[in-house]
């Protein structure tokens, strides 16, 4: 379990790493004006194994974002008692999305107070709210 624990924060530590890297390209905006807000840009051309996924993108939830190429559309869903379903969407390795899932599995099930539910998919757009309702994710 150790193991598991370890290769899990490595691949996330890994995972922040790119993404902080990659957040110094863009121009600074303040987040409390929405109309002065410049989003990620998508290329029009796409590397090969590269998607768009949904992205939680600073302040602002379902960003359309171009992934670094390899990987794929995460969504993390926590169930709480008395509330709504609250969601993160991000891109991640394929390892550490799958990762999540597995290491997480026994949170997910259903009856389990605070559920914790990890999605991984493949493709444009695939993690959509739309896409995710329709496999019953929430």
């Amino acid at each position: 379990m150790k193991y598991y624990i370890f290769v899990l924060l490595l691949a996330l530590a890994s995972n922040r790493a790119f993404a902080q890297e990659e957040e110094g390209d863009e121009e600074e905006v303040p987040d409390s004006d929405p109309q002065n807000v410049t989003f990620p840009a998508i290329p029009e051309v796409l590397e090969e194994n590269q998607i768009v996924c949904y992205t939680d993108w600073r302040n602002y939830k379902n960003v359309r974002q171009a992934c670094p190429v390899g990987e794929i559309c995460q969504t993390k869903v926590e169930f709480h008692p008395r509330s709504d379903p609250v969601v993160y969407k991000e891109c991640k390795t394929r390892f550490a999305c799958n990762m999540n899932r597995i290491i997480n599995q026994k949170q997910c099930e259903e009856g389990v107070t605070n559920r914790v539910c990890h999605h991984c998919c493949y493709g444009n757009d695939c993690n959509s709210d739309t896409l995710l309702e329709e496999d019953g994710i929430f």
